[in-house]
């Protein structure tokens, strides 16, 4: 895969700022997407049908997605804050809590920002109005993405395609208990127990 370097312009930034999130379309080509789509598929025949999670660290080639550099510099771009790591990845859950916030979505501690991926088309829904910090809608087509701060309430209806979300953390995360995490044990398989600072060598610096 050939990864093109993302160009962001001050009005995202600028509307990331004021509402807490943003869409980017076309974010991943067809061909990432594609590549996604199988490593989840694979995940959950391997995990006999339960939620993938996590996939970056079971699959070298959904890492080099996941973890690149092109999608670690366009959510510095938002975040403005560096070094950047890898800290999780999850199929977008199907009805995250009312009011949720994206740090409650993994046992990664902090959570700067998450990028939320379409894998599949959206039927049209009826857009709300942007409201500041309150997210509302998902992205529609296959590869579109919104980035999301983590301050910004999750208000959303279940999710009826399969949506994939990117969690960064800071350069220096932790594994802490998160009890709406239902993956909240997952890491213990690598070797970490609560408390833990995560190594590199599975949550890697994508933004220096």
């Amino acid at each position: 895969i050939h990864f093109v370097r993302i160009q962001i312009a001050g009005e995202q930034v600028s509307y990331f700022e004021r509402f807490g999130y943003v869409e980017l379309q076309a974010l991943l080509t067809n061909a990432e997407v594609d590549l996604l789509r199988s490593a989840l598929a694979i995940s959950r025949a391997k995990q006999h049908d339960s939620e993938p999670c996590d996939i970056a660290l079971s699959s070298e080639e959904s890492r080099r997605v996941i973890c690149s550099r092109k999608l670690g510099e366009a959510a510095f771009a938002f975040v403005r804050k560096k070094p950047l790591r890898y800290g999780f990845d999850r199929l977008w859950p199907s009805f995250p809590p009312e009011g949720s916030h994206i740090d409650t979505l993994s046992s990664v501690s902090p959570t700067m920002i998450a990028i939320v991926i379409a894998l599949e088309t959206k039927q049209p829904t009826v857009s709300l109005a942007p409201a500041p910090f309150v997210l509302t809608s998902l992205p529609s087509e296959p590869g579109d993405a919104l980035f999301i701060s983590a301050k910004t309430a999750l208000r959303l209806a279940p999710a009826s395609t399969p949506y994939i979300v990117i969690g960064y953390s800071s350069g220096k995360p932790l594994y802490c208990f998160q009890y709406q995490d239902p993956h909240t044990h997952s890491l213990k398989k690598y070797g970490y127990v609560f408390g833990d600072a995560l190594k590199e060598t599975t949550h890697p610096v994508v933004y220096r």
